[in-house]
C-alpha cells in the first residue's frame, strides 16, 4: 500500500486562501495549471508544482517533467499571480521526497516511477532546483539502492 500525500486533487488546487486582516476568503487562482501535485513553497514565496500541462514541453511524452512556478503579484496575492514554465527535471519522476532547503532549493529524491515513459524502477536518484537560475542539477544518490514514495525531513545544516 503506498501513500500519495503529496498528491493534491486539482480542484482544492485552484483555490489560495487570502487574508485581510481578520476576515479570511478562498479566491480562483488565474489561469491554474492542469492536474497540479506535488505543490511546494518555495522560500521566495513563489509556488512550484508538476502539472499536465505541457507548453514549452509539448513533444515530451511524461508530464513528470513539466514543473510551474506561481508568482504573486506585486501585493502579495497568488490570485492575480503568473504561471511560467521551468526547466525540466534531467530525469523524470513520480510520487519522489521532496524538500526545500534554507539555500532556497528544492531538493527531490528517489521515486516509484522515472524514466522516459515512467517505468515503475523505484529510482535512488536525486536533483536540486536552484530557484535563482532556474536550474536543475544532480546531488549525491540515496545509499540504498531503491528509494520511492518514502517520507523525507528537513534537518538542521540542510540535512535530509
Amino acid at each position: 500500500m503506498h501513500s500519495h500525500s503529496h498528491v493534491i486533487p486539482a480542484t482544492v488546487l485552484t483555490f489560495l486562501l487570502a487574508t485581510t486582516g481578520l476576515a479570511a476568503e478562498w479566491q480562483r487562482i488565474t489561469d491554474p495549471p492542469a492536474a497540479p501535485q506535488n505543490m511546494l513553497l518555495l522560500t521566495n514565496g513563489d509556488v512550484m508544482t508538476l502539472t499536465s500541462d505541457r507548453g514549452p514541453n509539448a513533444g515530451m511524452p511524461d508530464r513528470s517533467q513539466v514543473w510551474m512556478r506561481l508568482s504573486p503579484d506585486t501585493q502579495g496575492d497568488y490570485s492575480n499571480g503568473s504561471w511560467r514554465f521551468t526547466a525540466p527535471m534531467s530525469i523524470p519522476r513520480l510520487f519522489f521526497a521532496s524538500n526545500i532547503v534554507r539555500d532556497t532549493r528544492l531538493i527531490v529524491i528517489g521515486g516509484e516511477y522515472s524514466g522516459i515513459g515512467l517505468q515503475q524502477n523505484i529510482t535512488n536518484t536525486g536533483e536540486a532546483y536552484d530557484p535563482a537560475t532556474n536550474t536543475w542539477q544532480a546531488i549525491a544518490p540515496h545509499p540504498e539502492p531503491q528509494f520511492g514514495d518514502d517520507p523525507t525531513m528537513l534537518l538542521d545544516g540542510d540535512r535530509v
